[in-house]
């Protein structure tokens, strides 16, 4: 993980791969903070986090929260943002649990049409309980998966980054010429340019960028 020299408050978003100590402390060194969702691969902290969301519950304990509904695409999507002190001996750092409903209904000619889904998921963050207000939370975890779904889902699928290996400043190269073609590649579909034509470029321009340096040794 490359960082500035300093973040200077900034709050970094990740996913569960980097819930551990190198990443936390290399952050708060440059006085920024990391805010994490939790999965499979981090299964005690997941079982912790979700047991105080449920004791609070039965306790009737308040949670900050934060409530943001949005109308468009043909459906109405709900977030709700719930907000915990939380703290585990296995991540000293991690003072903050985060708990996220989010629901979608879809729509047809503006009514609902019975398509009904709701998705929790849970976030634990290095910030202290309070440092930002619940409704910033919620943005900070929206803007992730708008990185994720718009970013990293099709480096990782449509250009099969995940496939490709390369080493030391060439993985970095690579990665960033990935990130400016798809960049190239929305800006035309917003312009209003055949998406599915450019799809085909899209992956054959990048094999032809990796070969030489497969040849060179440098990737595979």
């Amino acid at each position: 993980m490359t960082l500035p020299a300093d973040l200077e408050d900034t709050v970094i978003t990740a996913d569960a791969l980097h819930v551990h100590d190198e990443s936390m402390d290399m952050i708060r060194e440059k006085n920024g903070y990391l805010l994490v969702g939790l999965e499979g691969n981090q299964e005690k902290a997941l079982d912790k986090v979700k047991t105080l969301f449920d004791l609070a519950e039965q306790k009737n304990e308040p949670m900050a929260r934060n409530f943001s509904e949005d109308y468009g695409h043909g459906r109405i999507e709900t977030r709700l943002a719930e907000i915990m002190p939380f703290s585990t001996p296995a991540f000293p750092h991690i003072q903050t649990a985060v708990r996220m409903t989010r629901t979608r209904m879809e729509k047809r000619r503006g009514f609902p049409n019975g398509k009904y889904s709701e998705e929790i998921s849970y976030y634990v963050a290095t910030f202290p309980m309070g440092k930002y207000t619940p409704e910033k939370v919620n943005n900070l975890i929206r803007g992730h998966w708008a990185v994720e779904n718009k970013l990293h889902h099709v480096k990782d699928r449509t250009m099969k980054e995940d496939r490709y290996k390369a080493k030391d400043a060439v993985a970095a190269n690579v990665a960033l010429i990935r990130s400016c073609i798809v960049t190239l590649k929305q800006r035309f579909r917003k312009q209003g340019v055949l998406a599915k034509s450019l799809r085909g470029h899209v992956i054959k321009a990048v094999e032809v960028l990796c070969k030489p340096l497969v040849k060179m040794g440098l990737g595979e």
